[in-house]
């Protein structure tokens, strides 16, 4: 797959994006401070041959493989610590209440 195919240039911003809009604001800030380096990093091949992205020193950290493996590392973290909002100790209580039929 190396050998004649390359990635869109933009596929770790994408990404990005996508995890981007959490409920955690720690993990989006984490998030939208990566992707400063990555929008960076992918600038400098925008117009060039996407296959000499692979080529760069920074692709090892800022590659799609390498931002997937901080992804998870990131919410791992967070979810280990039960910093994660949806892991909360108490639900919210609810106001439903059951309706009974007037009839």
């Amino acid at each position: 797959m190396q050998g004649g195919y390359a990635l869109p240039v933009n596929t770790g911003s994408c990404l990005l994006a996508k995890v981007s809009k959490k409920s955690c604001e720690e993990f989006n800030r984490k998030i939208f401070a990566l992707l400063d380096l990555v929008k960076t990093f992918e600038y400098k091949y925008q117009v060039l041959d996407p296959l000499r992205l692979t080529k760069d020193a920074d692709y090892v950290t800022l590659g799609p493989i390498a931002l997937l493996s901080m992804l998870q590392h990131a919410y791992g973290q967070l979810i280990a610590t039960q910093d994660w909002p949806a892991v909360a100790h108490h639900l919210p209580k609810s106001n439903n209440l059951t309706a009974t039929p007037n009839i």
